[in-house]
């Protein structure tokens, strides 16, 4: 049941996406980029009201500052995790992923925990999100079968990745044609992301924090010549 309102693994999240942002922010150019995070939720703020709430408020505070593009996405609350699709500038998503950092400071008393980059992808050439809306996902836990705890992080992310742009295009087709028909909820059932595969996703010590992903703003760059080095691989496909 779901309600709504109106890689290297990619471990080393790609110092070139890094670089790509900060060149944006300096230049103030506003091209479009698309940032997918996932994070556990914090058992002690249960109510996805205060999440929800929480990014309508620095959204809002954004727009004011004029901080950037106006922020597109999806955010699915699960009953344990979150799944976020971003897009905007580089200005925006780096401030977004500023306060992801500021979440997990001691005393912050968290809405969000151990938030993990899954891909950046750059120079989007169109949004698939008219708006920024949420997702509240309720569906049944499952275990994972041997076949998929068996498959490599590559793997397992890249599927994730691929299930979640099935699920964009779709939002987006739904809500560009107004469709609220009854069979919507069965359909994005279908293509919604198991909270087991996000759950495995999250505990892999190889996914880049926001921290580190930070971090590389402040560090100095190393760029190769060898385009496989980045994630997702040179394949000029726009997640």
């Amino acid at each position: 049941m779901a309600s709504h309102r109106s890689c290297s693994p990619a471990p080393d999240l790609l110092h070139t996406n890094a670089l790509t942002l900060l060149m944006d922010i300096q230049h103030k150019k506003f091209v479009l980029h698309r940032l997918f995070l996932i994070a556990k939720r914090s058992p002690e703020r249960a109510d996805p009201k205060d999440i929800t709430e929480h990014y309508e408020g620095l959204f809002h505070t954004m727009a004011k500052s004029r901080l950037g593009e106006p922020v597109s996405g999806l955010l699915l609350i699960y009953p344990h995790c979150t799944v976020h699709i971003l897009e905007s500038s580089g200005e925006a998503l780096y401030a977004i992923i500023q306060d992801l950092v500021q979440m997990e400071q001691p005393g912050a008393h968290s809405l969000l925990q151990d938030p993990k980059i899954l891909v950046m992808s750059r120079y989007i050439p169109a949004r698939l999100f008219l708006q920024w809306q949420f997702l509240l996902v309720s569906l049944p836990m499952t275990y994972l079968d041997n076949i998929v705890l068996n498959k490599t992080l590559l793997t397992l992310l890249e599927e994730c990745l691929a299930q979640l742009l099935k699920l964009a295009v779709y939002w987006s087709d739904a809500q560009t044609n107004n469709n609220t028909s009854q069979d919507l909820n069965s359909d994005l059932q279908r293509l919604l992301v198991r909270e087991e595969i996000v759950s495995a996703l999250l505990h892999s010590p190889d996914l880049q924090t926001p921290a580190e992903f930070l971090q590389m703003y402040s560090s100095p760059f190393h760029i190769s010549s060898e385009s496989d080095q980045v994630w997702p691989m040179a394949q000029h496909t726009h997640l």
